[in-house]
C-alpha cells in the first residue's frame, strides 16, 4: 500500500500545472515583438506588475511549503532574467529599467 503524499493531491498537482503554464506564458509573451504581445491594460508598466503579481500568488500556490522570501527572489530572479533577455534586442531596451522595477514591484 502507498502513502499518499500532500504533494500528490490532485489540487498542488494543478497548482503546479497553472504554474508552469504561466510562466511559458509570459516567457514567449515577454520575448515576442511588442506588435505580437497582448495589450490588456492601458499601462505597460501596469501589466508588467499585474502578469507578475499573479505569476507569485500561483508559485505561491504551487510552493506552499516555501517561504515568501524564497518565492519573491525566485519571481525577481525570473523577472530579471527575461529582462535581461530583452534587452539584448536593441528594439526593446528603451524601457528596460521602468519595466524591471514594475516585475520586481509585482513579486
Amino acid at each position: 500500500m502507498a502513502i499518499k503524499r500532500r504533494n500528490d493531491d490532485s489540487l498542488a498537482k494543478a497548482a503546479r500545472t497553472f504554474y508552469l503554464v504561466a510562466i511559458a506564458a509570459i516567457s514567449v509573451a515577454s520575448l515576442a515583438p511588442a506588435s505580437l504581445a497582448p495589450h490588456l491594460l492601458y499601462s505597460s508598466h501596469l501589466k508588467h506588475f499585474a502578469i507578475f503579481y499573479v505569476l507569485t500568488a500561483l508559485m505561491a500556490a504551487a510552493r506552499y511549503r516555501s517561504r515568501l522570501q524564497r518565492i519573491a527572489l525566485d519571481v525577481a530572479l525570473l523577472a530579471g532574467l527575461l529582462e535581461g533577455i530583452r534587452a539584448l534586442n536593441p528594439d526593446n531596451r528603451i524601457g528596460f529599467a521602468q519595466n524591471l522595477v514594475a516585475d520586481i514591484g509585482g513579486a
